[in-house]
């Protein structure tokens, strides 16, 4: 389903699921995997072409998480 980050209104199932994986498991390993295997599903089609991306900065404390990965989470090791 679109929401408003998805300017391509991107709809694949395989991606859709992997994503749905991503917000509901707990294990960090399970999705950042469940995330992957969204991103490499998606890849090919190519649904987005950033031409700019801008300098941003990113302040990180176990204190705060995301409740929902999205444009503006940070993924990282």
């Amino acid at each position: 389903a679109a929401v408003a980050t998805d300017i391509a209104h991107y709809d694949k199932p395989a991606v859709n699921r992997a994503l749905d994986r991503a917000k509901t498991d707990t294990d960090p390993g399970t999705r950042g995997k469940d995330l992957m295997k969204a991103l490499t599903t998606a890849a090919p089609d190519l649904p987005y072409l950033p031409l700019w991306w801008a300098q941003t900065a990113t302040a990180l404390s176990s204190a705060h998480v995301l409740l929902e990965p999205g444009p503006f989470g940070f993924i990282g090791p």
